[in-house]
């Protein structure tokens, strides 16, 4: 599959620029196009190559093939009237470790039930390429009490550096927050523990 150059193109003559990882998922192949800074998806039945759209919000409930973590951590608490961050940091087991040259992608949707946060539009979804860990997201906090849920979704690469085996991971975090004139933290703190299957 491919032409043996380099390049980026989807159909029966795909292109791809150094692929550095795969996953199969049903009757799909996932190929981690690393200097594409892309997922590729191709069709097992019919050798048809297209490329994953991450940017939809509603990958995670619409594309089943691409299994998606919900983790609903517990209630979070932030001081009123402060700038904040969402600090997420990914723990991986011993030999693992993110994909070199590969993005890591967020979307992160803040308090669609209050203005208790906000995030600005510049930092609501992002491609990061060649990440270090922990991600800081910037939160306002608003100076009134109040109760909301942050979802933030999260997609990586990460590889097993002893047999060179490399996946793709998503994760769906909601993260209930109470913000209070009278208590709470500037930050968020999220660590998540990866462990592969």
């Amino acid at each position: 599959m491919g032409s043996g150059n380099p390049g980026y193109k989807d159909g029966r003559s795909p292109e791809f620029f150094e692929p550095g990882g795969l996953a199969i998922s049903g009757n799909n192949l996932y190929i981690a196009d690393t200097n594409n800074h892309r997922i590729r998806v191709v069709d097992i039945s019919t050798g048809i190559v297209s490329t994953l759209d991450l940017k939809d919000s509603n990958v995670a409930e619409t594309d089943s093939s691409l299994p998606v973590e919900n983790i609903v951590l517990p209630l979070r608490k932030l001081r009123a009237g402060r700038t904040g961050k969402l600090t997420v940091d990914i723990k991986f087991p011993p030999s693992f470790g993110l994909t070199e040259g590969a993005p890591l992608e967020y979307e992160i949707e803040p308090c669609k039930d209050g203005n208790a946060i906000n995030v600005s539009k510049s930092d609501r979804s992002k491609v990061i390429d060649n990440p270090s860990l922990p991600i800081n997201i910037p939160l306002d906090i608003s100076d009134v009490n109040g109760n909301c849920q942050i979802r933030l979704d999260l997609t990586f690469n990460y590889c097993n550096k002893k047999d060179e085996t490399c996946s793709i991971k998503s994760i769906r975090l909601h993260i209930p927050v109470q913000v209070s004139k009278e208590e709470g933290d500037q930050r968020i703190l999220v660590e998540y523990k990866l462990n592969p299957q």
